[in-house]
């Protein structure tokens, strides 16, 4: 129907994002009835199977983000989620620019910084890691507080492992004041 809906419409961008939308939406449920299906069977076979089918909804999804963003250059909020798509598929530099870019955004801030984060870490930048944890931390919102916690342990961490012990005691300290468990 969505098909016949596009091709009636000459292209209609909010037409095509919702064929991307459901074609998307039954991806996942594949993906999802084989991960149940690896687990009651737990063959090579069906965990490979679903390895396959996570890995085209991974590629899937990238190649539908970025001809979104390409559509709406402007869009922070499809910036934000094409930098997901591309960090899981280790495409960590191109994950920066539009993870940085969707930093602008007040309700994204602090999910972005965490994510540039775990980028500049698995790019083993890890002081510049540590600075986009601490700026995660600190851009989080009172509704943010998981969020927040895990910024702080991420940064604390990371920073304990670079001998870093002030940035790793502050760091650890806001931790503990927030969640002393």
């Amino acid at each position: 129907m969505l098909h016949k809906a596009l091709q009636a419409s000459g292209s209609d961008p909010a037409v095509q994002e919702r064929l991307e939308d459901v074609e998307i939406l039954r991806k996942k449920r594949q993906l999802a009835a084989m991960e149940k299906r690896t687990e009651s069977e737990q063959t090579a076979e069906a965990q490979q199977l679903a390895q396959q089918l996570r890995s085209d909804l991974d590629r899937f999804e990238w190649e539908v983000f970025l001809a979104r963003s390409q559509r709406s250059p402007k869009d922070l909020e499809i910036k934000y989620q094409l930098g997901l798509r591309l960090k899981r598929l280790d495409k960590l530099r191109e994950a920066v620019q539009c993870l940085e870019a969707s930093g602008q955004l007040p309700e994204r801030r602090a999910a972005s910084y965490l994510e540039l984060g775990e980028c500049w870490q698995r790019l083993r930048q890890y002081g510049k890691a540590v600075d986009f944890y601490r700026h995660a931390a600190e851009a989080c919102s009172s509704e943010q507080a998981d969020l927040m916690k895990l910024a702080l342990y991420r940064g604390g961490v990371l920073a304990a492992g670079l001998h870093n012990v002030e940035s790793a005691r502050t760091l650890l300290s806001q931790l503990v004041k927030i969640d002393p468990r």
